[in-house]
């Protein structure tokens, strides 16, 4: 979708113009310590051979050790981690923003997403709760019908309350926790 504006309706591949999608992260999203992971479009069987699109995708970590980037680039994910602004653009991006915070509309608009926000981490919270506790309760039924205290049909039966559908269902289920149900 990205692409279609960079195109024009019946040009050819080649002509789509470099595209660069960068995104800033707090927390590194590949755990490597790193600041910046860049990538570009490769053929999975062969590493040596490239798409040559111009695309990149590039995440900037700003958790990372920041030995890899620039001064600048350093500084900037800096201000973004902790606030801190430590050269003459990021004081004057912390101007903008304080400028900002304070313009009425901008504010509310702001704490609307920052609300809409903490909305969408406390659902996402719940759901994990939830999931979590339907696999522990999985595991408690793979547990019953591995040492004979429960068969496996009343297993599946008992399941249906956390989305099981069949007994096929419930042993993939279980086979993705750990549990080996053969001969169940």
């Amino acid at each position: 979708m990205i692409d279609l504006n960079t195109i024009s309706r019946g040009s050819g591949f080649l002509e789509l113009k470099k595209c660069c999608i960068i995104f800033i992260l707090l927390k590194d999203p590949f755990s490597e310590g790193r600041s910046k992971y860049s990538f570009r479009n490769y053929c999975t069987e062969d590493k040596h051979l490239a798409l040559n699109d111009g695309t990149e995708k590039i995440f900037l970590n700003a958790s990372g050790s920041g030995e890899e980037i620039s001064e600048g680039l350093r500084s900037l994910l800096w201000f973004i981690a902790r606030n801190e602004a430590s050269d003459r653009f990021t004081r004057r991006l912390n101007e903008l923003v304080k400028e900002n915070i304070s313009h009425e509309k901008w504010r509310t608009d702001y704490m609307t997403f920052a609300m809409k926000l903490e909305e969408s981490r406390r659902e996402g919270k719940k759901e994990g709760l939830e999931e979590g506790r339907e696999e522990g309760n999985l595991s408690t039924l793979c547990d019953l019908v591995l040492d004979g205290t429960l068969d496996l049909s009343c297993a599946v039966e008992k399941a249906r309350k956390y989305g099981v559908t069949d007994e096929a269902d419930f042993r993939r289920r279980a086979a993705l926790l750990g549990y080996d149900l053969t001969g169940k």
